[in-house]
């Protein structure tokens, strides 16, 4: 796949009916911040080029391998 570092990104976002107007406003504010602060924030990940993901420079070993044990049925 190569190096993907400067491919743009989306998300997909479903709104649903019973979502709150705060909740909303969390998220618009969560993606402002993004947009605001990405630069800085940026510096507290290294990219890794052969799995295309950003780890956080204060991971622990294993923590990766703990998260994703999260989501297996």
């Amino acid at each position: 796949a190569g190096d993907l570092m400067e491919k743009p990104g989306w998300i997909r976002m479903s709104i649903h009916p019973t979502t709150t107007n705060e909740e909303i406003q969390y998220v618009c504010e969560s993606i402002r911040a993004m947009a605001q602060n990405h630069t800085e924030w940026a510096l507290d990940y290294k990219y890794n080029p052969l799995s295309n993901e950003f780890i956080h420079t204060d991971a622990k070993p294993g923590s990766l391998d703990m998260v994703k044990q999260w989501f297996v049925l």
